[in-house]
C-alpha cells in the first residue's frame, strides 16, 4: 500500500523459473535482447512509448527518484529521499555528488530547475504534463540543492518523479526547442549506460558508461536491443540459437512451458491493462448503453484461457493486481450476450459496424482483439479490425482520436489519473470522476486514499468508458547465463543495469 510520503508500490507476485542467483558477478559482455517495436524516438519525456520506456528509463536516463524490482521508489540523483514540508507542499532534494552526463558535463540543481521549468509549462509539449501542473515555484539555493514547491498536497508526487517522463538531461540542452528536439533522438543521461548508436529498423546499441557515479555498475559492456516485430517465433529460435540472450516480454503463452526446460523463464503479472478503448465522443459510444453492451459481449474467460492458456488475470476496471489500491472487479459487467443484445437494441443500433485500430506490432493485443471481434459478431456487431505501425498507431488514435474502437495494454503501473485527463485520447469526460481523483491526492490518510481510489475504479466500472480485459501477463525468458534479469515488472522495463553474463 502507498504511504504519505514515499509512496511505495506493493511487490509483484511474480515466479522465477531460473537457477541460483548466488553466483558472483561476471563483467563485460555484450547481452542481445529481444523487443517488439522500434520507437519513433528515444526520450520518454518527449512522447508516449512503452519501448523507449524499457530501453532508456534507469538504464540510460535518470531521475531523482526511481523504482526498484520490487516497485519500491528509491533515490536515483537524489542522494536520499526528500525532506517534506508538514503541509505536504515543499519537497527539498539533495542530490548526489560527482554526478555527470554522458556529455561530461556534471550534475547540477540547475539542471533539475530547467527540467521541471519545461515540464511545467504547457506550451513545451512535455509529455505527462499533468504530472507537473501543480508546481508553482523551483527553486536552487545551491548547486546540489534542489527546493520544489506545490501549489497544494499531492499524493503522487513522489510517484511522478520516480517515472521515466521525468529523467533529468543536461539543462543547456533541454531548455531550448532545438536542443530538446536533438534529445530525442539523442538522449543524454547520467545513467550507467550511454546510447552508443541506433540503427534505424535495426536496434539500439547501448556501451557502459565508465564514468558511471557507482563504479561497480554495470557488469556488462555493452547492451542490443534488437527489433524483431511481433515474429515471436523468430525470437524463440533466436534464443535456442543464442543469437538473443533474452526475450525482454511477450514470450508467447504456448511456449512457456517448452521454454522452461533449457532456459531461465520469468513469470508474473505486469502493469499492464489490455483496455479496449471506445471513442467516447463518437457514435454510437457515446451512448452509454452501447458501451454497457460491448462489455456484456466479452467473454474475457475464454479470452485468457483459449487465448492465453491461462496467462492473464480477469478485470473489471482500469486497475492490475499487485498494484496500488487495486479494487477486485473482474465479476461487474460479466459475459451475458443476451443483455448486450437488448441494450443495442433498446439504442436502436442494429447492424453495428465500427473499426477496430489496432497496433501490429503487439501480439496479446491483436489476438484478443481477433477473439473479441468473433465475440462481438454474436451479438450482432461487426467489428472490422484495421492493423497499423504502431507509430502509426500513436499519431492516429493517441494524438488525433480519430478512431471508433482501439486495443492496447496501459503498461504504467497506477495510470487511473489518465480518465481525468482532459484530451485523454478515451475522449472520456466525467466531472465526477475528476473530482474524486482531485480529493485523492490531497487526502491526509491512506484510508481516505483507499476509499476515492476504490470509489473510482467502481465508477469506471458503472460509466463503462471502456471494456478491460485482463491484466496482461508477464512472460521473459533468458539464456542459463544470464543473471539479475527483474522477475518482475512494476513499471515497464528491460532493467540491465546488474545483469550479466557468465561464460
Amino acid at each position: 500500500m502507498k504511504k504519505l510520503a514515499v509512496l511505495a508500490v506493493v511487490p509483484f507476485a511474480a515466479l522465477l523459473m531460473a537457477q541460483s542467483s548466488q553466483v558472483a558477478p561476471v563483467r563485460g559482455g555484450n547481452l542481445v535482447v529481444a523487443m517488439n517495436v522500434e520507437p519513433a524516438f528515444l526520450d520518454p519525456s518527449q512522447g508516449a512509448g512503452a519501448e523507449i520506456v524499457r530501453m532508456m528509463h534507469q538504464n540510460v536516463l535518470e531521475g531523482l527518484l526511481g523504482i526498484a524490482e520490487n516497485g519500491r521508489l528509491v533515490p536515483q540523483l537524489a542522494a536520499t529521499m526528500p525532506m517534506v514540508s508538514a503541509d505536504r507542499t515543499t519537497y527539498t532534494f539533495k542530490l548526489k555528488r560527482g554526478v555527470k552526463f554522458h556529455n561530461g558535463s556534471a550534475l547540477t540543481s540547475a539542471d533539475v530547475k530547467v527540467k521541471f521549468d519545461v515540464a511545467k509549462d504547457p506550451k513545451s509539449g512535455h509529455n505527462s504534463g499533468v504530472y507537473y501542473a501543480g508546481i508553482s515555484s523551483v527553486s536552487t539555493p545551491d548547486p546540489l540543492t534542489v527546493v520544489i514547491k506545490l501549489e497544494k498536497a499531492n499524493n503522487e508526487f513522489l510517484y511522478n518523479l520516480a517515472q521515466s517522463e521525468s529523467t533529468i538531461e543536461p539543462g543547456e540542452l533541454f531548455a531550448t526547442p532545438a536542443g530538446r528536439e536533438k534529445l530525442k533522438t539523442a538522449p543524454i543521461g547520467t545513467g550507467p549506460f550511454k546510447l552508443e548508436a541506433w540503427n534505424r529498423g535495426v536496434n539500439v546499441q547501448l556501451a557502459r558508461n565508465t564514468s558511471y557515479y557507482v563504479s561497480s555498475l554495470p557488469y556488462l559492456d555493452e547492451v542490443t536491443f534488437r527489433f524483431l516485430g511481433d515474429d515471436q517465433n523468430a525470437k524463440v529460435a533466436g534464443l535456442r540459437s543464442g543469437d538473443i540472450d533474452v526475450i525482454a516480454y511477450n514470450v508467447p503463452a504456448e511456449q512457456a512451458d517448452t521454454l522452461k526446460k533449457d532456459f531461465n523463464l520469468y513469470v508474473g503479472n505486469s502493469s499492464g491493462e489490455i483496455t479496449v478503448s471506445m471513442n467516447n465522443k463518437r457514435k454510437p459510444f457515446d451512448d452509454i448503453r452501447v458501451r454497457k453492451a460491448f462489455n456484456l459481449a466479452m467473454d474475457k474467460k475464454a479470452i485468457v484461457q483459449g487465448g492465453f492458456f491461462g496467462y492473464g488475470t480477469i478485470i473489471g476496471s482500469f486497475n492490475s493486481p499487485g498494484q496500488q489500491y487495486y479494487v477486485d472487479l473482474a465479476n461487474r459487467n460479466s459475459f451475458n450476450p443476451e443483455q448486450a443484445k437488448k441494450l443495442l437494441e433498446q439504442a436502436g443500433q442494429r447492424n453495428v459496424k465500427v473499426k477496430f485500430t489496432v497496433a501490429n506490432e503487439f501480439p496479446i493485443e491483436r489476438r484478443t482483439a481477433e477473439i473479441y471481434a468473433q465475440q462481438l459478431a454474436n451479438v450482432g456487431v461487426t467489428a472490422e479490425i484495421e492493423l497499423v505501425p504502431f507509430n502509426t498507431w500513436i499519431q492516429k488514435v493517441f494524438l488525433s482520436k480519430d478512431y471508433d474502437m482501439t486495443i492496447i495494454g496501459h503498461a504504467e503501473g497506477f495510470d487511473l489519473e489518465r480518465y481525468a485527463r482532459d484530451g485523454y485520447y478515451f475522449n472520456w469526460d466525467n466531472a465526477a470522476y475528476k473530482a474524486l481523483y482531485e480529493k485523492a491526492l490531497v487526502a491526509s490518510t491512506d484510508s481516505e486514499r483507499y476509499r476515492l481510489y476504490a470509489a473510482m475504479q467502481i465508477m469506471l466500472a458503472d460509466k463503462v468508458p471502456g471494456v478491460w480485459a485482463f491484466s496482461a501477463p508477464y512472460i521473459a525468458a533468458s539464456r542459463k547465463n544470464v543473471y539479475g534479469w527483474w522477475a518482475s515488472q512494476p513499471t515497464p522495463n528491460a532493467n540491465v543495469v546488474r545483469v550479466f553474463k557468465t561464460k
